[in-house]
């Protein structure tokens, strides 16, 4: 399935006002816990935009780490020519989002949201 967003993302609230940020535009989404869950929606799954956390586990419940760059080229991996937001709060993380060709939205200055409302013009743009 074609989603308009797909969102990995470890904490359920986030993906949860995400969610319905996403449903208040009428725009689909599926959100994902972890990176495993990432690899296991991939291929069969897309996006027009990915948003994805700075650090999240593994596997649920497995150990919090700085996933962003392989959760990046997992993507890629799979659909080379697509928009992917770096969404996260981490230090120095926009320097990740540079170097792997993502944008970038800090957390703490952004809400789900205005996240979206971010996400709308990319969407609009590869439909």
């Amino acid at each position: 399935m074609r989603y308009d967003i797909i969102h990995i993302e470890d904490h359920p609230d986030e993906r949860k006002y995400m969610k319905n940020a996403a449903e208040r535009q009428e725009l689909t989404y599926l959100g994902l816990p972890c990176l495993q869950a990432l690899k296991d929606a991939l291929p069969e799954s897309s996006a027009r935009v990915y948003v994805v956390d700075g650090k999240f586990p593994r596997v649920n419940r497995g150990l919090i780490e700085q996933l962003a760059p392989e959760a990046i080229a997992t993507i890629i991996a799979c659909y080379s020519d697509v928009r992917i937001v770096l969404f996260s709060s981490e230090d120095n993380i926009d320097v990740t989002a540079r170097e792997h060709g993502a944008d970038f939205l800090r957390k703490g200055e952004h809400t789900a949201r205005s996240v979206v409302e971010n996400l709308k013009p990319m969407i609009d743009e590869v439909k």
